[in-house]
């Protein structure tokens, strides 16, 4: 009877083993798989980023040269800091001695 009852009791933890081996494979499969979804949101996410600093990016550079055009900058030159264009006559070369 002893025997009997030790062989049930060794398939009874080798059942229970293979129970929480295939449970722990179905979880790593699963936490894998998650893992993967999540990278793939994450790589959509950083997609969109790109795409919203690109546009910024060319937004800006849109901006830059409209504010560097020489009109523009010319004419706050005039209106707004009061300065004058040079006449021909009152510009005045001084040479370098070392030339």
């Amino acid at each position: 009877m002893n025997g009997k009852k030790r062989n049930s009791n060794d398939s009874f933890l080798i059942y229970l083993f293979a129970i929480f081996l295939f449970a722990a494979s179905i979880m790593f499969y699963l936490w894998h798989h998650i893992d993967v979804i999540r990278a793939g949101y994450k790589i959509e996410e950083l997609k969109n980023e790109k795409k919203e600093l690109q546009e910024e990016i060319r937004q800006l550079k849109i901006k830059k040269s409209e504010l560097i055009r020489l009109d523009r900058v010319d004419e706050i030159a005039k209106n707004k800091l009061g300065l004058v264009k040079v006449k021909e006559d009152e510009i005045i070369v001084i040479k370098n001695g070392k030339n």
